[in-house]
């Protein structure tokens, strides 16, 4: 097959899983899918070596198409799980060879366990010796590659007791037959130990994990990882989750982990809101059914009132993005709670570059709440002359704070109106900092 042939077929593979499986689709279309005819590549048919893309040797690829394209659909899978679930990374002070088979074990299992990707893709036939390694882990549904990794290990230990007592006994019949026994008893050791007939380089899965990395490197790349993980997870929600492919279950709890607030905000204002008057009690034309007691009563009736929030996000330059995506989790987390509100989410820097007003009945355009708008300069007059247009219940101005003085003073003459309180980022003005109230960091 022609390069731009094969190119077809991942690109066909790619709409379709667009499709089907939009939490995939987000995080393949984040990791670049390359194709080469190198060294590396003849040697391992698919890898990846650093996180941020998949290589395919062009033979490899041709050679797996023709045969079954689903089985190198697999493949695709197969390396983009082991970069999600950081088997790279976790990798360190681990027996290669054991820790290969268990990631590799992992990933298959994880496909097996999705409705849509066992039909777009074929895993390759049960390895042998899986079920064994399982009666080695704690009974339990969920295998992590530490738990199969630990069973792979107890197995030999076994397999090595097994081995020299077996050893021992020939030993003792006849030193000529010992010499005969240890080659037979070494090829029949050998066997029992890797029953993992699939692992071979020329087998069903490759000999891919040269995964040796620097320390240093960890805490950056799991960062991207989960980076890419949170946005796949947003990816899928503002699809609208209609078709089967959700979020798989072994992401769950890391994406719960990672979008947990971080502050005590939501506690503070449910507060608020829990103190707030629902009803506003007006009259109406008086009661005309009074009249034959010559009396015109006005008769009551009561205004339901939404509670009125104002989420104002400093997106200023000096404010890194990575906080400014901690900020908006918390206002995700804030909105996604609140029963009966009217929310204003502003963006500005040196002016207002986006308000996104939401109420309680609206749907969450992700797309929009995550898109960061403004990244000038710091300036708080925006922020005043829309509190002077509009009146809200409560106020959350998040910013680094690096701001005149004359701002500054304004900010704490406002707060003590108690309907205005302060988010700050790691990286803060603590001279201002430490005197605005209530601060959330």
């Amino acid at each position: 097959m022609k390069k731009n042939e094969i190119i077809e077929e991942i690109k066909l593979f790619l709409s379709y899983i667009y499709i089907k499986h939009p939490f995939y689709n987000s995080l393949l279309s984040s990791i670049d899918i390359e194709l080469e005819s190198t060294e590396d590549s003849k040697k391992y048919g698919i890898y990846s070596f650093n996180n941020k893309s998949i290589n395919i040797d062009k033979t490899f690829a041709s050679k797996k198409i023709k045969e079954d394209k689903k089985s190198f659909f697999y493949y695709i899978i197969h390396e983009l799980l082991h970069i999600l679930l950081k088997h790279k990374l976790r990798s360190i002070n681990k027996e290669k060879k054991n820790w290969n088979k268990a990631s590799d074990i992992v990933v298959d299992e994880v496909i097996k366990k999705d409705e849509v990707l066992r039909e777009i893709v074929r895993t390759p036939d049960q390895i042998q010796g899986v079920n064994r390694v399982y009666s080695y882990c704690e009974d339990k549904v969920d295998f992590s590659a530490e738990d199969i990794y630990f069973g792979l290990n107890k197995m030999e230990e076994e397999e090595d007791e097994s081995s020299k007592k077996q050893e021992s006994e020939e030993n003792e019949s006849s030193n000529c037959e010992s010499c005969e026994s240890e080659e037979g008893s070494e090829q029949s050791f050998n066997f029992e130990k890797e029953p993992f007939e699939q692992f071979s380089e020329n087998g069903s899965h490759l000999n891919n994990h040269d995964w040796d990395m620097d320390r240093k490197d960890l805490e950056k790349e799991e960062k991207e990882i989960n980076e890419k993980i949170i946005k796949a997870f947003e990816f899928t929600e503002l699809s609208g989750n209609k078709t089967p492919g959700g979020v798989p279950g072994c992401f769950e709890e890391l994406i719960d982990l990672l979008k947990k607030p971080q502050t005590n905000i939501l506690q503070y204002i449910t507060k608020i809101v829990q103190n707030f008057k629902k009803y506003s009690t007006s009259y109406k034309r008086g009661d005309r059914r009074y009249l034959y007691q010559k009396l015109i009563v006005p008769s009551k009736y009561k205004n339901q009132k939404h509670f009125n929030l104002l989420f104002y996000i400093d997106t200023s330059g000096s404010v890194r993005k990575e906080e400014l995506e901690k900020i908006i989790s918390e206002v995700y987390h804030v909105v996604k709670s609140l029963k009966s509100f009217n929310i204003d989410i502003v963006q500005s820097d040196v002016g207002i570059s986006d308000i996104y007003s939401i109420s309680n009945k609206d749907r969450i355009d992700m797309e929009k709440l995550m898109t960061i708008r403004g990244r000038g300069g710091t300036e708080m007059k925006p922020l005043f002359e829309l509190l002077e247009e509009k009146q809200y219940d409560f106020s959350l101005v998040s910013s680094d704070f690096y701001i005149i003085q004359e701002e500054f003073e304004e900010l704490i003459e406002l707060s003590k109106s108690g309907k205005i309180g302060f988010l700050t980022t790691e990286d803060n003005n603590k001279d201002y900092t430490s005197q605005l109230k209530p601060l959330f960091h």
